[in-house]
């Protein structure tokens, strides 16, 4: 990251909103192509996992606008839908398309099950503890509430505000899943720094909406081009003691 990036502004800073699967629930982008590859073994007659991933990216960048499904749609369909029935639409344009006989329902619910199994990154829970001394938190995320819940329940993590985009009936990168947030924290956009993993569903969408930003960075990726820069880049939520807390190392 270079100094190019946005000065942050700490003292304007009131409240912190997170991301969830990649920021705090240990499933994050590059684990969907695994999940695939393994689904794909599980089929009847078996799919090579890079050609079913690939075709699913593809089926979801014409059908929604969007590459990888942790990125959110490009657009919000009228009306809203869930990830469940967008999910099954593109699993069945994928077996279409593959001319496989697999069901999209079992599809659907196999990724589900995945998303519902992930459990908080270890240093998580202490963070947010520690955190929560000195600033309301909120959850942001791209997700139904039936895959949501669960892994916030089992990893003990409570929030002021959660929001999901089933709740919010949008999707990151779009302003209005961040703007709902901002008024269920009861404060404008400008005082909340957004911590996520995503550079376009986050970093690209909370700028957009003007919040702050830190990009949890937890692989060492090079930012895409045409994102913006980020107010800070951290590598786990640890990170953001030192900044965020007088005398907060972790």
């Amino acid at each position: 990251m270079t100094d190019d990036r946005p000065a942050f502004d700490l003292a304007s800073v009131r409240a912190i909103a997170f991301d969830g699967f990649g920021t705090l629930f240990d499933y994050p982008a590059s684990r969907f192509k695994h999940t695939f590859a393994d689904y794909g073994r599980t089929l009847t007659p078996a799919l090579e996992g890079d050609t079913l991933w690939e075709r699913w990216q593809d089926v979801g960048k014409r059908r929604w606008g969007q590459a990888k499904p942790e990125e959110g749609q490009g657009r919000t369909p009228a009306p809203f839908r869930r990830y469940r029935e967008v999910w099954h639409e593109q699993f069945e344009m994928t077996f279409r398309e593959l001319e496989h006989p697999a069901d999209p329902a079992e599809g659907t619910a196999m990724l589900m099950r995945e998303l519902i199994a992930a459990r908080a990154y270890p240093e998580v829970a202490a963070a947010l503890e520690r955190l929560a001394t000195r600033y309301p938190l909120a959850l942001v995320s791209n997700a139904d509430e039936e895959f949501l819940h669960p892994p916030l329940s089992a990893s003990g993590l409570r929030f002021g505000a959660i929001v999901s985009s089933e709740s919010a009936r949008a999707y990151k990168p779009q302003p209005e899943i961040f703007r709902h947030a901002a008024e269920q924290l009861g404060l404008p956009p400008t005082a909340i720094l957004y911590v996520g993993d995503s550079p376009r569903a986050d970093v690209e969408g909370a700028i957009g909406a003007g919040l702050q930003v830190a990009w949890l960075n937890r692989e060492g990726d090079a930012l895409p081009e045409k994102i913006p820069l980020p107010h800070l880049e951290i590598h786990t939520l640890n990170d953001l003691l030192p900044t965020l807390l007088p005398g907060g190392h972790p």
